[in-house]
């Protein structure tokens, strides 16, 4: 995979650990070279597991895609949810579902897997995420 090599840094990230956590979460190998990434493993879907994170860092999110991801953070209004190793969106506590939630922990937990939807960006260009917009009415 071809790679600008301004975000060489962003794959990596800081002492390796971005890179460290795509490996482990996804249990493919990765090997930079200049500004090529190249994917070892000998379980396919392993390395289109990696190369869909670092697609997705590279890249960033795409408006109208779904992602699984892991929630990080509790707010009083939302769940910071990692759709990505270094890829932070925002799930506001109306997105999680259909019904009224009173409290974010009626509906996710930390560490939680949650299936997301990317519906729009806010003014910092972060992805503003649902989880209702993937449930059945």
């Amino acid at each position: 995979m071809e790679v600008p090599k301004e975000k060489i840094g962003q794959i990596i990230g800081p002492g390796g650990t971005i890179i460290r956590e795509i490996i482990e979460r996804s249990g493919a190998e990765i090997e930079v070279k200049d500004s090529r990434i190249v994917f070892h493993s000998k379980d396919k879907e392993a390395t289109e597991k990696a190369y869909q994170m670092v697609s997705l860092i590279v890249n960033g999110p795409c408006e109208g895609r779904t992602y699984i991801g892991r929630v990080k953070r509790l707010l009083p209004f939302g769940a910071i949810v990692e759709i990505a190793p270094g890829v932070d969106g925002m799930v506001h506590i109306s997105q999680l579902d259909h019904k009224r939630v009173k409290r974010v922990e009626e509906i996710v937990k930390i560490g939680d897997e949650v299936a997301v939807k990317v519906i729009g960006f806010d003014d910092e260009g972060r992805p503003l995420l649902s989880r209702k917009a993937l449930l059945k009415k």
